[in-house]
């Protein structure tokens, strides 16, 4: 391509047509990404749907959530884009989230016991604490959860596309009647479907293990002359706070 490798101002400067510029620089943007060629293909296909400018730039910087909001300006997107910027979106569903907040709060309270029955922790006397902690903790864990699941979640589809495809391609050889988009489709559905099942469990039993772990090395050693209430706020607070934190990352 002529104008591989330029920038933005030489593509001004160079009179080059919007649609010819909004490929160049989608396409310089996504080769720096672990997308798969089919991927790919598909998101320079969304893109061209947004006027240069503003939504181009939008679209290379944004979620999928906001995608899909910009999406009124623009013409409807096809069943296959839609399977694909699920891959790369934030957004989990209502089974997913209350899946979360469920498994968090089991956790969260989980503590409570160490700290009655091994720390000999009044339980009644500290009933506000324990309430609140745990609410706490239940929102910074689910949050944890949502953020792990979503950098996994792209990276186990990559590694699962392979295995994925030839399995749909079996399924459905002798099928002549369904046509090759809808096999591309199916494809893209049960890769989705996958990862999003192995991320999902990952980052429960990732935060999980990490939570439990700290919690119990931080209120054994690290917080052992603190008062049992201290080191119960301490503990179970500052842990689940630091997992959401370090769940923000983009590894």
């Amino acid at each position: 391509m002529a104008y591989r490798g330029r920038t933005i101002e030489d593509i001004d400067s160079n009179d080059v047509s919007p649609d010819t510029s909004s490929n160049v620089v989608i396409t310089s943007s996504l080769r720096r990404t672990s997308l798969s060629a089919h991927a790919r293909r598909l998101f320079l296909a969304v893109a061209s749907r947004f006027s240069w400018r503003t939504e181009l730039f939008d679209f290379i910087r944004s979620p999928a959530s906001k995608l899909l909001k910009m999406s009124g300006k623009s013409k409807a997107f096809t069943k296959e884009e839609e399977l694909l910027l699920q891959d790369f979106s934030r957004n989990v569903s209502t089974k997913s989230s209350a899946l979360f907040y469920g498994n968090a709060f089991i956790v969260s309270a989980i503590p409570i016991w160490l700290f009655w029955r091994i720390h000999l922790i009044d339980l009644y006397s500290n009933l506000i604490s324990f309430v609140l902690v745990t609410l706490a903790s239940t929102y910074a864990l689910a949050l944890a959860y949502k953020n792990t699941k979503f950098i996994l979640k792209h990276k186990i589809a990559v590694k699962r596309e392979d295995a994925v495809t030839k399995e749909i391609s079996r399924k459905l050889a002798e099928d002549k009647k369904m046509s090759k988009k809808e096999k591309d489709e199916r494809i893209l559905w049960k890769k989705n479907e996958v990862a999003d099942y192995e991320a999902t469990t990952f980052s429960i039993f990732y935060n999980n293990a990490l939570f439990l772990a700290f919690v119990i090395v931080s209120s054994f050693y690290i917080l052992k002359t603190f008062t049992p209430a201290v080191n119960y706020i301490l503990s179970v607070g500052v842990t689940s706070a630091v997992l959401a934190l370090l769940s923000t990352g983009s590894q």
